[in-house]
């Protein structure tokens, strides 16, 4: 992902099926500011990426080592050599086409190949259910169904791990 990609991840974050998920405690500003601070340090531990299907942009995705995350991976019950994956289709005619499942997979492939071998952790919101099933046809196996708190709220999450 580069700084000129923004302005599409805040249209997408404004759609309802972005919001829904990828804002729970947070403004749609904030979690730009974020991402911004991210895409420009080059050094930071989430590696951000953008998706893109037939040329097209379509969404996001980010990956991260656990080990950058602690008190979160503790709460998931992730160790510190795994990572951890978020991904997102944002335009809203590009869903339920099987698209997230190739996102999952591509996003996991390029984590691997700076971890290779690493195990997969993925925590979407328990009632999620759209990413849960790409999650399974994308290989991963459900773990648990528990509260998180993320921010100042506690949030329902499944968690999803993928060892091979």
């Amino acid at each position: 992902m580069r700084v000129d990609h923004l302005p599409a991840v805040a249209r997408w974050l404004d759609q309802p099926h972005g919001a829904e998920w990828w804002l729970s405690d947070a403004h749609a500003a904030a979690q730009l500011d974020e991402y911004r601070s991210r895409v420009e340090d080059p050094s930071h531990p989430t590696q951000m990426l953008i998706a893109t299907h037939e040329g097209r942009d379509i969404g996001f995705a980010q990956w991260y080592r656990w080990a950058d995350y602690a008190e979160h991976a503790t709460m998931l019950g992730a160790l510190w050599s795994e990572v951890g994956i978020d991904y997102a289709i944002g335009e809203s005619g590009m869903l339920e086409q099987g698209l997230g499942v190739h996102l999952i997979r591509a996003v996991v492939r390029e984590a691997r190949s700076h971890v290779p071998g690493a195990v997969v952790v993925v925590d979407p919101h328990a009632e999620n259910h759209a990413s849960r099933h790409s999650l399974e046809r994308a290989g991963f196996h459900l773990v648990e169904e528990k509260e998180v708190t993320q921010g100042q709220q506690p949030r329902p999450v499944a968690i999803y791990r993928l060892k091979d």
